[in-house]
């Protein structure tokens, strides 16, 4: 008899609903990892900067334009993999009679994400990354703009726009009395960076009023979002995030909440290092036994394959 003939399709079977499982079960979404981001620190502007909880912050009275960062990661993407920092941003500082605030209008409320190449922790100058700026207003912003030369991770000065100006959409651009404010309330924010292949980078962003300043949920009131590919990307590890959260002096306090940095790997990669190291223990223990189909015979049969199959014409009784 040719027990090979026999027992093929029976002998791979045993370890077919392990592998089914295994891939049905390890979707690459299940391997993302979700971190708040905390320990933040106040690189220019002054102000008083607390932390009630992990990915909260409240920061009040700056005396300047005001950059904050906290460390991240790290995380160097390889082909596929991606990161976001997301968030939410609550302004009700200078607000005028419209329930604008100047403090998000004019590129002056930013966000990015950021290379600091292992400088030391008060060194903020030759960082790469990018960042992002509010659109509303006469400055240029409602772009990425790319941290590859040398000056202040959150500066204009030595970054480079790397599109077109994106405008932002709503209620509040369409009647807005005065062009350099945004409405005061709470945003929801997000900026993700993804690389395609070897050399590209697929960058989105996205900033939305979901309430306004009494906290009463809003709708089409402001939405800005967008993405480009970079094809020239200064590094591909991410080790700082930013916030920029006012372009200038204010009484009074801000908060971000729900600050997160999220790091979704490769897609399967996990999955298929897991299902190796099935296919390897299998290896091993078939030699240990004297044969790789004796072990998968031995395994358990699924019920699809209970029934055997006709022997070949070479079986021999």
């Amino acid at each position: 008899m040719n027990r090979f003939a026999e027992t093929a399709v029976p002998r791979f079977g045993s370890l077919l609903p392990w592998v089914v499982i295994l891939f049905a079960t390890q979707a690459p979404s299940t391997w993302a990892s979700s971190t708040l981001v905390s320990g933040w620190t106040v690189a220019t502007g002054g102000g008083i900067l607390t932390e009630p909880t992990p990915g909260t912050i409240t920061y009040a009275n700056a005396t300047g334009g005001s950059a904050l960062h906290a460390a991240v990661g790290p995380y160097t993407l390889l082909i596929g993999e991606y990161v976001v920092f997301s968030g939410f941003y609550t302004n009700t500082v200078n607000v005028n009679a419209n329930g604008m605030s100047a403090l998000l209008g004019n590129i002056q409320w930013r966000v990015g994400l950021f290379d600091n190449l292992g400088q030391a922790a008060n060194v903020y100058t030759n960082w790469r990354g990018y960042w992002l700026g509010n659109p509303v207003g006469s400055t240029p912003g409602g772009a990425p703009y790319e941290r590859s030369a040398a000056g202040n991770y959150w500066s204009i000065s030595g970054a480079t726009q790397l599109t077109p100006t994106v405008a932002a959409t709503g209620s509040a651009i369409t009647n807005n009395p005065t062009p350099n404010f945004a409405p005061a309330g709470t945003y929801a924010f997000s900026l993700a960076y993804k690389r395609l292949n070897p050399t590209d980078m697929e960058i989105s962003w996205s900033l939305i009023n979901i309430q306004d300043a009494n906290g009463s949920p809003v709708s089409g009131v402001y939405h800005f979002e967008g993405s480009m590919v970079d094809t020239s990307v200064a590094s591909w590890t991410v080790n700082r995030a930013m916030v920029f959260p006012n372009g200038g002096a204010f009484t009074g306090t801000l908060h971000y909440g729900g600050l997160t940095i999220t790091y979704v790997p490769e897609p399967n990669a996990p999955a298929l290092a897991t299902l190796g190291l099935i296919l390897l223990a299998a290896h091993r223990k078939s030699r240990q036994r004297g044969s790789l189909s004796l072990f998968l015979e031995a395994g358990p049969k699924p019920a699809f394959f209970s029934a055997k199959r006709p022997r070949s014409a070479s079986a021999s009784g």
